[in-house]
Order: C-alpha cells, then structure tokens, then sequence
C-alpha cells in the first residue's frame, strides 16, 4: 500500500460542514460522487490569488526571456523568422512599459475568472481545519486517495507558504511559474491548513468550474466530527449505505490529555 509522504500524500481531505445548504453538498458527494470546484477569486484570504505584478529584469534577462516566449508562441515557424520576431520584439520599448504591466495583469486576472480550484488537506486532524471549515467539529472530513498515480486526485497540486507576498515578474517568468506565484502561493500563516490544489483551467465550453465528477473508489474514509449530532451521524451512515464502493467511517474525539484529536474505527 502507498505509505504517507509530504511531497506524495497518501489521502487527501475535504472537511465539511453539515449546516444548511452544505448538507446536501455532502450528500451528494457521497451519493453521487460530486465534487465543487470554486473560483479563486472567492476564497477567504484575501491575499491569496493576489501576487504583486513588476516588470524588472536585466538586459540579459529581457533578451533571454523574450527569445524564449517567441520560442514557445512560434514554435512552428523557421529558426530563422523566430530571431527575427525576437529582434523586433526586444526593440519594442513599450514592453517595459506601465501598459504591458496592465496586460499581463489583466490577462492573469482572465485565467483566474475562468479557472476553478478545489481545495484539500493532507491532513484530515488539524484542530483548526475542523474548526473552521466543518462547523466547529459537528461535520466531517472526507477522505479521499489521493497519490500521484491516483486519477483526478492525483493532479493536485501543493501549495507554497512564504512570508512574503509572491512577486509575479511580467517579463522574466515562464507560464508555469506565473501559475505558481498567481495560484498556488500563499501566506506563510495558512501552513497549517497543509493545502493541495486541483486546478481546472478553462478548456472546450469552459466548463471548468463547478460540479465534477471523481470515480467513486476514491472516496474511501469519512470521519465524523467530535460534535456531530445524532441526527447528522444517522444521515451520513445511511447515505453511505447506498454506496456501491465500501468507505471506511472513523470517529474523530478530543484528546482528554492533549490538544489533538484522536481517531477510531467504526466501520
């Protein structure tokens, strides 16, 4: 069996609420297999998707980054027209520019319109992720497999904590490091949280927020809160019933001699 690994968790955690309209999310996550995907420029910390945008670099650094854009965007074009659009482009002063800075700026803020996110944990017993996101411990925490080699769960991606806020550079940074730095940055204080990301860009119809669906043997672990109520315990037990795959139920308790919760397993 896959073994716990900071960089290559072994599952990862959603926590839910079971408190109005989130109840019937859960449900039908259980039921059916549904997961919601977000739009980042929602979440609760106000920070986050919100890297500070600058445009410095070095002459060497314009000209190398230049080149390696054109390399990208006209890859199918002669060697000898992509230095000569590199040359031409090096020379456009407004790429230094307030303006171009604009661009880039907007043009990120597009991709987060358009992009949805789901949110996990590689830990499913952090006090304050109980606290926060289900309810104060009277939801629960779905347990899903989530290995690089798992489908769906594996394309998460870890999130970086860091003092400061990330600087997005216009000119010298690639694709891959504006997502980095765009989406999956943040304050160094949420490390607890121990967040990994599934990042659904807009593709086709661009339905890429919202519902989607993950196979069904993956969701295999829920754990009740400490505070859960009868009620809620019986809900979640017989929509659980109802499923094909089995789940393994666990109850989460309050440490009577530290602070830590502590897991049993109920079926």
């Amino acid at each position: 069996m896959p073994q716990s690994d900071e960089n290559d968790p072994r599952y990862l955690h959603k926590y839910r609420s079971l408190e109005g309209e989130s109840k019937e999310w859960v449900r039908r996550t259980i039921l059916f297999d549904e997961l919601y995907f977000s739009n980042p420029t929602e979440f609760n910390d106000p920070y986050d998707c919100s890297p500070v945008f600058v445009n410095s670099a070095t002459e060497d650094e314009y000209k190398r980054s230049i080149k390696s854009l054109v390399g990208r965007a006209r890859a199918h074009l002669p060697r000898a027209e992509r230095r000569r659009q590199a040359r031409a482009m090096i020379n456009m002063p407004n790429l230094r520019s307030e303006e171009f800075l604009s661009v880039i700026r907007e043009k990120v803020q597009r991709v987060l319109n358009s992009t949805g996110v789901l949110s996990l944990s590689a830990t499913g017993v952090n006090v304050l992720m109980w606290s926060h996101y289900a309810d104060h411990h009277r939801g629960i925490c779905l347990r899903f497999r989530g290995t690089s080699s798992t489908a769906f769960f594996g394309s998460a991606q870890p999130v970086i904590y860091q003092r400061e806020r990330p600087l997005l550079n216009a000119i010298t940074d690639d694709p891959d490091s504006r997502v980095e730095k765009a989406l999956l940055t943040k304050a160094d204080f949420w490390s607890y949280e121990k967040e990994w990301r599934i990042i659904r860009y807009e593709e086709g119809n661009g339905d890429n927020r919202g519902v989607q669906k993950f196979p069904s043997d993956l969701l295999d672990g829920i754990i009740l809160g400490a505070r859960i109520s009868e009620t809620d315990k019986s809900d979640v037990l017989s929509w659980v019933k109802l499923r094909k795959d089995p789940v393994q139920i666990l109850q989460a308790d309050l440490d009577t001699d530290a602070f830590r919760i502590v897991l049993s397993n109920l079926a």
